[in-house]
């Protein structure tokens, strides 16, 4: 180590040339995110693969609708210690297709129209450029609130509408915030407290189904080649003398079958809560009668090709009598690509049934199974949502 002795300096210019090296340049400019900016009708999306809602409040709107919309943006002063923000600008930037549909941009009866749209990347007070953030270069306008107190929030009306005819769909509409401290340093809106107007085509799920063996759940039912459908025969048998026989079914096969649901979610969000309603075939009814000891239905989570068991995360209700199984999970991270895979086990609730004459005119018999999902982007099933629905038929022959 080397060994640096002073010997001659006094103290007062010891201090002087320690102070000078602590103190900043006037080249260096710090940044504070300290404006946060969101809305009481938004809701908080922190994945996406859009960087333009990704960690972003995101107020929704429908990608078909061809109406304004409205709503209130907030923009709250976090600057600590305390102190008052000046000169806050709130940028309005809209992407390719928004510049191509809007009509204007109205703030607190100051309306934008889309003439006043510049193509580039805004810029802080001291002139340096804002982050791209995935977002910029854009169109971008600016609207001049002023000063925020201390701890202060400032709310403004905001509606955005459309040309005559045109929808929603790929349109989005950003904001940004930026002023200075009482220092005349940048201070900012940071990537996690901005806000975008999206329409909401950005988070899909898609629901599937088929059947498997109940003791190879990998291993899918046979398919009838003349229907397509998944296939199992059932077997009757009859006893008695001619003429006073009696028929009852006596099994299937195989004996028992799994029904799986999957829902995989194929758009750019993070979903946090999940709901599951699977209506069961007639004549099926789950094996054993649900019981979490007995184990005939199971819930998994599939990420990066591993599929984990939660059974014990999720919530389930099998109703006999309207056949229907729900399956309920408050809290999952289900990231895009990520599936929840239910597997209910399957018994033929026709077997040990007798007739007095021969059931075989029955059959073949199709047997539809429905599954409904909701995906949530909050826990507890709030925030933005979608749903979507899948079914699969499974046929049933009587066995030759």
């Amino acid at each position: 180590m080397r060994k640096i002795v002073l010997r001659t300096f006094s103290s007062a210019i010891l201090l002087s040339l320690a102070m000078a090296a602590l103190a900043p340049t006037p080249a260096q400019s710090s940044r504070i995110g300290c404006l946060w900016i969101s809305s009481p009708e938004a809701t908080y999306i922190e994945f996406s693969t859009d960087d333009w809602i990704k960690e972003s409040w995101v107020v929704p709107v429908d990608p078909s609708s061809l109406e304004p919309i409205g709503f209130e943006i907030d923009v709250y002063n976090h600057y600590r210690p305390a102190d008052p923000v000046s000169d806050v600008i709130l940028v309005i930037a809209i992407n390719e297709a928004g510049y191509e549909k809007i009509e204007s941009v109205s703030i607190d009866g100051t309306t934008f129209t889309i003439s006043d749209f510049t193509l580039g990347t805004p810029a802080f007070h001291s002139g340096d450029s804002m982050p791209t953030h995935g977002v910029y270069p854009t169109w971008f306008a600016e609207y001049t609130i002023g000063t925020i107190g201390a701890d202060a929030t400032v709310s403004r009306a905001v509606t955005v509408t459309l040309k005559t005819g045109v929808t929603w769909d790929d349109v989005k509409v950003h904001f940004d915030a930026h002023g200075k401290d009482n220092n005349g340093d940048d201070v900012f809106s940071p990537f996690s407290h901005d806000l975008t107007v999206a329409a909401n085509n950005n988070n899909s799920i898609e629901v599937t189904k088929w059947y498997t063996y109940a003791d190879e759940p990998y291993d899918p039912l046979p398919t009838d080649p003349t229907t397509g459908l998944q296939r199992v025969d059932v077997v009757i048998v009859s006893s008695g003398p001619p003429g006073n026989k009696k028929y009852k079914i006596a099994s299937t096969n195989p004996g028992e079958i799994m029904a799986w649901v999957q829902v995989e979610n194929i758009g750019g969000l993070v979903f946090r809560s999940l709901e599951i309603a699977d209506t069961l075939p007639n004549d099926w009814n789950v094996h054993p009668e649900w019981d979490p000891a007995k184990g005939g239905i199971h819930v998994y989570l599939v990420s990066d090709g591993i599929s984990t068991d939660i059974t014990v995360s999720a919530t389930i209700t099998s109703d006999p009598g309207t056949r229907e199984v729900t399956v309920s999970l408050a809290s999952i991270y289900l990231q895009p690509g990520d599936r929840v895979q239910v597997s209910i086990k399957l018994k033929y609730a026709l077997k040990g049934t007798e007739y007095s004459s021969d059931p075989s005119g029955m059959y073949p018999i199709i047997y539809t199974n429905t599954a409904t999902a909701t995906a949530y982007a909050e826990p507890n099933y709030s925030g933005t949502s979608t749903s979507d629905t899948g079914s699969a038929d499974l046929i049933a022959y009587k066995k030759p």
